[in-house]
């Protein structure tokens, strides 16, 4: 009879190689970095670019994903008091310009009052 070792992090999976004590990544289980790690990641993740390839890929994969409602709720909550400059907002301006509105935007968009209206 075979003896099937256990995942010493207390899951009761059974380990698949001989010589490990865990499952992938179940070492870390239940345990969170601590800050002086946190700020080393982040130092070698500076000035990181990710290659447009995966770019891309991530894009393609995230296209057409729905939010659930509460996951949209939860974003909804923590842009609420959010504003932006007015550096931001011309920004945004400027990035607007030149793009054709759909069809729908038009449609509802104010329409400019007469200076003289019962000319």
């Amino acid at each position: 009879m075979k003896l099937m070792r256990l995942c010493e992090c207390g899951c009761g999976d059974p380990v698949q190689r001989l010589g490990n004590r865990f499952l992938y990544h179940h070492h870390r289980k239940g345990k969170s970095p601590t800050e002086e790690h946190r700020r080393r990641i982040s130092e070698s993740l500076q000035g990181h670019k990710m290659p447009e390839e995966q770019r891309l890929r991530l894009s393609k994969y995230r296209t057409g994903r729905k939010l659930s409602k509460e996951h949209s709720r939860k974003i909804s909550e923590g842009l609420k008091g959010h504003v932006h400059s007015e550096e931001t907002k011309r920004k945004i301006s400027q990035a607007q310009v030149g793009r054709p509105q759909p069809e729908q935007q038009r449609k509802n968009a104010p329409r400019p009052r007469p200076l003289f209206p019962n000319s």
